[in-house]
């Protein structure tokens, strides 16, 4: 069986999506597991997931 995280790009952060245009990379940094163990799975909102242009 297939998991899969959903990422929203609605819940990038202003500044940052406007960083990331600017320099053309943006990075989504999330860990693999949840709290019980599990695979990440469904949508991954913030704090979650951290937003970052690099």
């Amino acid at each position: 069986m297939f998991r899969r995280a959903k990422l929203m790009l609605a819940d990038v952060p202003g500044d940052v999506l406007e960083s990331a245009v600017a320099s053309g990379l943006l990075v989504g940094s999330l860990g693999r597991t949840d709290a019980k163990g599990h695979p990440v799975c469904a949508r991954v909102k913030p704090p979650q997931i951290r937003w970052t242009a690099e």
